[in-house]
């Protein structure tokens, strides 16, 4: 529901549909209501682009420099294997994604390949991502948008444990199509992500320095998303130990973008309609009582991660 603005405010459209349902009127809803769509969008083409989506004129020439870009830099010329190794949607997502630099886009695209070989994500099967969205879920949550039109995705440290997850090359993998997701929709191109880090409650046992190394670099070297805002809320004292040995890591623009601030200070600015009640808000409420406690979070990812994307263009 984060993902398609007119069904933000609307109460009666808002979640209604059982996600486990397989038919093919339930996938058109879910694609019209979630952003998932029914067939994998690697097989966009540049004319399905055009004619189905709102990218801009500008947005999809600059995707296809980068599609040329990419074809030299790897020395293919074949067409079919062009389209097949540097989908249509994927250009559009690294370009937009990375701020129209045609130059950060092609090193984003690199680094998202190594990543993928690195970690031996080829080798990992779907139901061990499909298990790691459920441990996401107990600390990771969608919500809607703030006032400058940012996605917000919100983590609560108290609930993350890292040995909770069977693996870094898992728990990576599935970042990927979390944050995948997250860019299938043109919107949070254009106006970027906002993270909420809830550290209220926050312990050591919360704490893991190679995945707070591992997912700095994700973010600033990999995934073609960009970070608008970052809040830090209710960080306790032991955080801020934490939090002297990870914001070094991060880059000038993004440690900029750091905002450390209270609860109060924070529904203060974001309604609490668009905060999920991971965080005391109540975006997700309804989805959650008609579907018994269910996550969205979940839900959704392993809908997108079954019918709308695969991740052969990075292998």
């Amino acid at each position: 529901p984060a993902h398609v603005s007119e069904h933000m405010h609307d109460s009666e459209t808002q979640i209604e549909l059982q996600i486990e349902e397989k038919s093919d009127v339930v996938d058109i809803v879910i694609e019209r209501k979630f952003g998932v769509a029914c067939m994998s969008t690697n097989c966009l083409t540049w004319t399905a682009l055009i004619n189905e989506y709102a990218f801009t004129a500008d947005e999809l020439t600059g995707a296809r420099r980068l599609q040329h870009a990419l074809s030299k830099a790897y020395q293919i010329d074949d067409i079919d294997l062009i389209q097949q190794r540097f989908p249509p949607f994927e250009c559009v997502r690294y370009f937009c994604g990375c701020s129209h630099d045609l130059r950060r886009a092609v090193l984003k695209w690199q680094f998202s390949m190594k990543m993928f070989a690195e970690y031996e994500m080829a080798n990992i099967s779907q139901s061990d991502v499909l298990e790691c969205f459920q441990v996401l879920s107990k600390s990771i949550a969608f919500g809607g948008l703030d006032a400058d039109g940012c996605r917000i995705i919100t983590i609560k440290y108290a609930r993350f444990f890292f040995s909770d997850y069977k693996n870094i090359n898992v728990f990576l993998l599935a970042g990927f199509y979390l944050f995948y997701y997250l860019t299938t929709d043109y919107h949070a191109h254009r106006q970027g992500v906002c993270l909420l880090c809830d550290l209220s409650g926050f312990a050591l046992s919360n704490f893991s320095f190679t995945v707070e190394k591992c997912g700095i670099h994700f973010f600033q070297k990999v995934l073609p998303i960009r970070i608008k805002k970052m809040y830090v809320m209710d960080a306790p004292w032991m955080a801020h130990y934490a939090l002297k040995m990870v914001l070094p890591l991060l880059n000038e623009k993004l440690r900029k973008r750091v905002l450390v601030i209270t609860n109060e200070e924070l529904f203060g600015s974001i309604s609490a309609s668009e905060l999920p009640q991971l965080v005391g808000g109540t975006f997700d409420a309804q989805y959650l009582r008609q579907h018994q406690g269910s996550s969205f979070l979940t839900d959704i990812l392993s809908l997108f991660v079954k019918q709308s994307i695969d991740l052969n263009h990075l292998r």
